[in-house]
């Protein structure tokens, strides 16, 4: 009997195969349990830096509002920022805003634990007190349509202010398509609009008040008959352009290179072509269109470095789009290069569209440049840097010193 029963014994020892299973079910379980809880503690810090974002936007808003939109302001631009069911307190206090928000974000695997809901919470407070001032350098004039359009995994980089005119209920401002906008600060007559992982960085500030064209004053060039119609310069050619009137379209082809003297250039009735793997170079030089589609187009891998003139009647500004009846129809200059673009100076458009495409790295070097125009628009992987250096050997025209300085609401908390 003893011996039947250390045999039973043995063979319950050997037999591990039903063990081995039971362990590796509880083990396996427990793994993906421990997983699952992280996932949604994980969901929830996300929605908590999403209502952080919020906050700030809305209390940066709030500041910058004027009585008695601030409640109104906060609220909308915490919901376009935050997309929970979560609604903000608004507390307000001389020059401070203070903007907090609670939400529970569900839960999926933590309910076996009897979590159903991860609480989250944010709080934000903006002081105009503690306010700076920033230059402006960017102002868009087009009352009605979108304003600032940035797609595409575009970018627009600029160290000082932007103010956008449009009134557009929805889209003043668009931003698609993994797009980033950082400035010193951007202000929107509408309500702007940010879509599909784009950021603005501060957030924008709606509802201000808009901006009458600085350089409505300046006069434009006096400008005779064609010296030149239909002027090229050929592929691998070298030229020195001078001042002048160019009627028609100006084309630099391919590989070819145009050194332009200092001094006013007039471009007529046609397009300033500046074609791949070409190089166009000037200093203290002053680019004016007018008449029917007087534009500039820049192509890809081309160079276009230019500065403005440093005195004059058109110090400081590089290039003048006429406000005549015959280039109404917003004429878009266009930057496709990727290649060494400099434009330092400012770039007066009252009637056309700036837009910088395909790959584009505008302006990096540039110490400053100043855009007054209708639209600005970026696309396809496009990136603008806009600085704000003044001091530096370009000037600003006169005229711009009446740009409003912005300020500059902080966060304090």
């Amino acid at each position: 009997m003893r011996l039947r029963a250390m045999r039973s014994v043995v063979e319950f020892r050997r037999d591990e195969r039903g063990t081995v299973a039971v362990v590796f079910s509880v083990s396996l379980a427990a793994l993906l349990g421990v997983t699952g809880i992280a996932l949604d503690y994980s969901r929830a810090a996300s929605a908590q830096r999403r209502m952080a974002a919020a906050t700030d936007a809305a209390a940066l808003a709030a500041v910058g509002a004027l009585e008695p939109s601030r409640v109104d302001t906060a609220m909308r631009l915490f919901a376009s920022n935050y997309a929970g069911a979560a609604t903000p307190q608004v507390d307000i206090s001389g020059d401070t805003v203070t903007v907090s928000a609670r939400d529970a974000v569900p839960t999926t695997i933590s309910q076996i634990l009897g979590i159903d809901r991860l609480p989250i919470e944010a709080r934000s407070v903006a002081r105009a007190a503690a306010a700076k001032v920033a230059p402006q350098c960017i102002l868009l004039l087009e009352p009605e349509e979108t304003g600032l359009y940035v797609n595409s995994d575009s970018r627009l980089d600029a160290d000082c202010g932007v103010q956008v005119n449009s009134m557009h209920a929805t889209e003043a401002f668009l931003a698609n398509s993994n797009s980033h906008v950082a400035t010193a600060r951007l202000h929107v007559s509408g309500t702007s609009r940010l879509n599909a992982g784009s950021t603005a960085t501060p957030p924008p500030l709606d509802d201000k008040a808009g901006q009458a064209d600085p350089l409505l004053e300046l006069p434009e060039p006096a400008a005779g008959g064609c010296n030149h119609t239909d002027f090229t310069i050929n592929t691998g050619v070298t030229l020195t352009m001078t001042p002048g009137v160019y009627c028609g379209d100006t084309v630099v082809n391919s590989g070819a290179t145009a050194n332009l003297q200092p001094g006013i250039y007039v471009f007529r009735d046609g397009e300033f072509l500046v074609n791949s793997l070409s190089r166009v170079t000037g200093t203290e030089v002053m680019l004016h269109f007018t008449g029917t589609n007087a534009r500039l187009n820049v192509n890809s891998d081309s160079a276009l470095d230019v500065t403005a003139p440093r005195s004059g009647t058109y110090a400081g500004v590089l290039m003048f789009q006429s406000r005549a009846t015959a280039t109404t129809d917003a004429p878009a200059f266009t930057i496709n290069s990727d290649g060494d673009t400099r434009i330092e100076g400012t770039v007066y458009l009252p009637r056309g569209v700036m837009i910088v495409n395909s790959r584009s790295t505008a302006n990096q070097t540039a110490s400053y440049t100043a855009i007054v125009a209708q639209r600005l628009v970026l696309n396809s992987i496009g990136t603008l840097t806009v600085r704000s250096d003044f001091d530096r050997s370009t000037p600003l025209p006169p005229l711009l010193r009446r740009f409003r300085a912005m300020t500059l609401p902080q966060l304090v908390n």
